[in-house]
């Protein structure tokens, strides 16, 4: 599962609980217009879990920038029981989930353009197998007795 595939897995998951909020991916600007969600990537952070499987733990910044400070707020804490209502958001294309670790939000702050932007943290966690080289299946097998 690529970066830009599960980016767009939480876009979808957005969209599905906020259909009106229109959405930015990859960068999050200083001016948003308002009922919107960007989404960037912070950190991607990859460990070998055994021989077979990496494990991949990536933090994403929602930013949701509404009209004012009390619909940013109220916005994030329905997006933060959506979270943890549903543990796992589904991979599109693929019948695979991305696990939620955690998420959180800080208060709404005034940007530039006088609407409040609440910044929130998505943890999610996920497995790939690595690939593996294939070998050619064995076709026959002869039992053969030997004596002694």
């Amino acid at each position: 599962m690529s970066l830009i595939q599960e980016m767009l897995s939480v876009e979808a998951f957005l969209k599905t609980k906020f259909p009106e909020a229109a959405t930015l991916l990859y960068e999050a600007p200083s001016t948003a217009p308002a009922n919107s969600f960007s989404i960037v990537l912070l950190n991607d952070l990859r460990t070998s879990e055994t021989h077979l499987h990496i494990r991949t733990e990536r933090e994403y910044q929602l930013r949701y920038t509404g009209a004012s400070a009390e619909e940013a707020l109220e916005t994030m804490d329905k997006l933060s029981s959506c979270m943890y209502q549903t543990p796992f958001i589904p991979v599109q294309g693929l019948p695979r989930f991305i696990r939620i670790a955690s998420y959180a939000f800080t208060a709404a702050a005034l940007n530039e353009s006088g609407q409040y932007t609440c910044t929130g943290s998505l943890r999610t966690e996920g497995r790939v197998a690595r690939t593996q080289e294939a070998y050619e299946k064995m076709q026959h097998v002869h039992v053969q007795q030997v004596t002694v």
